[in-house]
């Protein structure tokens, strides 16, 4: 799916029309069409749909940068609109939803730019898919769907650790299908990075910078577009902390165990920055999501919440 349209250059007038979509209470089909017509001179039947309405429809997840942005919930509401005025685009998108919503946890592949980075992300993006009246989706459908992708299977054939870590961040309940048995996913991520980061390190080094400086550096550190988290910036976090749980304290035989936790979720507006950083072994990152500890951070204290105490 695809418009073959260059609709970048009308950003402008793409998020004029977004906004009057969202404040009009008779939005109607055939004033959706007319407007884009203004910004749209030529137009093609893709799949027996308008191919400017899909232009529009990969401008709104490109400009929603995300579950994690603040714009997210606003082009919701703009597509929730646009679904139900226009059934042929709704259509085409249930045609092949799980496996558009797969692109995205591949890293924004596909016509769709539109990143997820974990399960939480995953299950607010189908959360909005049943909100902007698509055919809904679960985790595993979504899981399903990508397994057939070819860069997938060979990914997985090669152990290709990233895509490994990525699969396992977004469907940990499915890890012991694409993860072999006879694979330490943490501890080859954690000689992966640390080998990658190494050179880079020495670097801060030699110009005499110690790790909290360095912290303070890759803090102001601009990513390429489309990255969210910052590994460097993590890694720095857990060395910083002497890859120790700050919860429990304990430092694991492999520090590879040892993670950064984002006390405000990116999807939730949270920053990739070390201040909205905590370290936690597994056990405890896992309660964490699981709602059974919650963190707070203030300017100079962290609050630690476990059911109804502090």
């Amino acid at each position: 799916m695809g418009s073959d349209i260059d609709w970048k250059p009308q950003i402008k007038k793409l998020t004029r029309l977004s906004l009057e979509i969202y404040k009009d209470k008779e939005f109607t089909e055939e004033t959706f069409i007319q407007k884009l017509s203004l910004i749209f001179f030529d137009s093609k039947l893709v799949a027996n749909t308008d191919n400017r309405t899909i232009a529009f429809l990969e401008f709104c997840f490109y400009m929603a940068d995300g579950p994690y942005s603040r714009r997210f919930t606003f082009f919701v509401i703009v597509l929730r609109k646009v679904f139900s005025v226009y059934p042929p685009l709704r259509k085409l998108i249930n045609e092949t939803s799980a496996a558009a919503i797969g692109n995205m946890t591949l890293g924004a592949i596909g016509g769709l730019k539109f990143e997820i980075s974990d399960l939480y992300e995953l299950k607010r993006v189908l959360w909005a898919w049943g909100k902007m009246g698509l055919k809904r989706n679960t985790v595993t459908s979504v899981f399903r769907a990508i397994r057939k992708k070819y860069i997938v299977k060979q990914g997985i054939l090669k152990k290709d650790l990233l895509l490994l870590a990525r699969l396992k961040a977004i469907f940990p309940m499915h890890q012991k299908s694409f993860i072999p048995s006879n694979l330490n996913l943490n501890q080859a991520l954690y000689d992966h990075f640390k080998e990658r980061f190494g050179k880079i390190i020495k670097d801060y080094k030699e110009k005499g910078l110690f790790i909290e400086e360095m912290i303070q550096e890759e803090n102001k550190r601009e990513l390429p577009v489309g990255v969210k988290r910052n590994n460097l910036l993590s890694f720095l976090v857990r060395k910083a902390n002497g890859f120790k749980c700050e919860l429990c304290k304990t430092k694991k035989k492999r520090s590879n165990t040892i993670q950064t936790h984002h006390i405000t979720l990116l999807s939730e507006g949270g920053e990739d920055h070390s201040q909205n950083m905590i370290v936690l072994c597994e056990s405890h990152h896992e309660s964490v999501h699981a709602g059974e500890i919650m963190i707070e951070r203030g300017d100079t204290k962290t609050w630690i919440k476990y059911s109804n105490e502090y």
